[in-house]
């Protein structure tokens, strides 16, 4: 059965614009980071392109999900990130990020950002 939430981020001007100050690669990389936190073992990147330039970037993995009781807290609250206090994921790699603002510097790269996640407590997405 799939269930789909939607939250509302509200971030403050001066935060917006130091996270949205990062370059379309840096994005694409923080971005790819963060699959990788997720234990992903496959992240493609795609693009489509229209007459004015790139009109969708899709970052897409195999990794973990996020639970939806770990949602709210990870795309209502800017800051404050889990990482901050694991070293590890749970199948022992090092961990990239620890501030929590990653998945939003992907408003450098437009002003509609969407995450859609699949998530199983048993682990069969």
């Amino acid at each position: 059965m799939k269930i789909a939430k939607r939250y509302k981020v509200e971030v403050r001007k001066d935060h917006l614009s130091k996270v949205a100050a990062s370059s379309a690669k840096t994005v694409l990389a923080e971005l790819a980071w963060n699959s990788l936190d997720a234990d992903a073992r496959i992240v493609n990147v795609s693009f489509t392109v229209g007459t004015l330039g790139t009109e969708r970037v899709i970052v897409s993995d195999d990794g973990t999900g996020i639970s939806y009781k770990d949602a709210e807290n990870l795309f209502v609250l800017l800051g404050g990130s889990w990482k901050a206090t694991k070293q590890n994921t749970k199948s022992g790699r090092f961990l990239h990020g620890k501030e929590g603002e990653g998945q939003f510097k992907a408003f450098t790269l437009g002003r509609v950002v969407d995450w859609k996640i699949t998530y199983s407590e048993e682990g069969n997405r």
